[in-house]
């Protein structure tokens, strides 16, 4: 009989990103990561505020996780990566887990890591991939293969990702401005989930925007679906409903693609 077909889940703990968001908490959106489930491993990326308490809410346990991803150095990115890392671990009794990280969120020069080393030294392996760099390993009898991708963003170290896993291709820019060729480094993956936090641009902040930035990188990279994703608190106020409404009507059936706008505990599987 031929293998079944494994599908990838993307669970999504928080959509809201930025201080404000982070600092306010607004429901439906929260902040926390999403995370990535296959039928052997469970991933979570950028665990910002409130992480482990909306996954609990969710009825997701904070040591069911096997690989934990912290793209860069921000705390609405990782400030619940030291409770997840250790209860992952066994609640710092076994190294069990995989932690892949951006090299300042440990071992940042003025000691500012988002990462405790007492934490860090937890895992069973860490990886601390450098901007633009190739890493495979394997976790669990499942292998992971990732591409980081560099972000313009003030975090030397911090990184994008395109995940090759369970023959799927899941795209993360992280956060980032617009760059020249942004787009092509996720070109025809099968999701790209995409830190889009302003409707247009400012000088406050390097973010993606609606405004200037999302066609672009539409057109450049040409996903099966786009998430918009780390929602900032000038999306909020503009509607969620209003904006996916907007995006849907202008991009879908031009770019032949899924525009797709969450809010904290929707599932999407690819």
């Amino acid at each position: 009989m031929p293998k079944a077909i494994s599908k990838v889940k993307l669970i999504f703990i928080g959509v809201g990103g930025g201080r404000f968001v982070a600092e306010r908490q607004y429901p439906p959106f929260y902040t926390g990561g999403f995370r990535i489930h296959t039928e052997k491993l469970k991933i979570h990326v950028d665990p910002g505020p409130g992480a482990v308490l909306r996954m609990a809410e969710l009825g997701y346990k904070a040591e069911d996780t096997d690989v934990l991803i912290v793209s860069h150095n921000h705390m609405d990115h990782g400030s619940d990566a030291n409770l997840i890392g250790e209860a992952m671990n066994a609640f710092g009794l076994e190294k069990l887990g995989v932690y892949v990280g951006s090299k300042n969120t440990v071992y940042e020069p003025h000691c500012n890591n988002i990462v405790l080393p007492y934490v860090a030294n937890r895992f069973k392996a860490t990886y601390f991939p450098a901007p633009d760099e190739r890493l495979s390993f394997t976790h669990k009898g499942e292998g992971i293969e990732m591409k980081t991708t560099p972000i313009k963003h003030p975090e030397p170290t911090g990184w994008g990702f395109v995940m090759n896993i369970e023959s799927k291709k899941i795209g993360y820019t992280s956060d980032t401005l617009y760059y020249e060729g942004l787009g092509a480094r996720f070109k025809g993956v099968d999701v790209l989930i995409a830190n889009v936090a302003k409707v247009k641009p400012s000088s406050w902040g390097q973010h993606l925007t609606v405004k200037g930035d999302f066609e672009r990188l539409l057109a450049e990279s040409q996903p099966k679906k786009m998430v918009v994703y780390h929602m900032g608190e000038e999306i909020i106020h503009y509607g969620r409903e209003r904006l996916a409404k907007e995006l849907k009507k202008a991009y879908e059936v031009k770019y032949d693609v899924d525009i797709y706008l969450p809010i904290s505990g929707d599932i999407i599987e690819i």
